[in-house]
Order: structure tokens, then sequence, then C-alpha cells
């Protein structure tokens, strides 16, 4: 178990795959039953699962939990 004093911004927590909490500024760019991309800070996310839920979707606070995750990429953004 660890005790967290200060968290600090941004954080991408993932727990066995199953589970994928990401804190800072984010960006929803498409979103599915199966997959979600979105910027996180200076980051394009793709997930790809079987099944995907959002548990949480605040400002700064993105909770996923899924379900066979497929495909999980993380990309430098770009911007044109």
């Amino acid at each position: 178990m660890s005790k967290r004093l200060f968290q600090l911004l941004p954080l991408i927590e993932i727990e066995n795959f199953q589970t994928i909490q990401l804190r800072g500024k984010i960006t929803i760019q498409k979103i599915s039953e199966r997959q979600v991309e979105f910027v996180h800070e200076e980051f394009i996310i793709h997930i790809e699962a079987k099944e995907l839920q959002i548990q949480v979707l605040k400002d700064e606070l993105v909770a996923l939990k899924l379900n066979q995750l497929k495909k999980m990429t993380i990309e430098k953004w770009q911007e044109s």
C-alpha cells in the first residue's frame, strides 16, 4: 500500500490494465463503446478494448474501466 501526501498533475495511473485514471488537462477527441481517444497534456492517447466504460468524467479527471484491453497507444501531440 502506498500513501501519497501530494498529488502532482498530470498523472496516468494504470491498474492491471483493467482501470485507467488520468489527471490533468484532458480533451476527448473520439468515444464509443469500444474505444476512446483524447489529448492528455501534450499526448494523444488511444485506448481500444472489448468493452470500455467511463466511470468518472470531470474537468481534470477521467476514470475508465476496461474489459479485455486490445490496444493502447500514447503519442506526442503535434499541432497542425
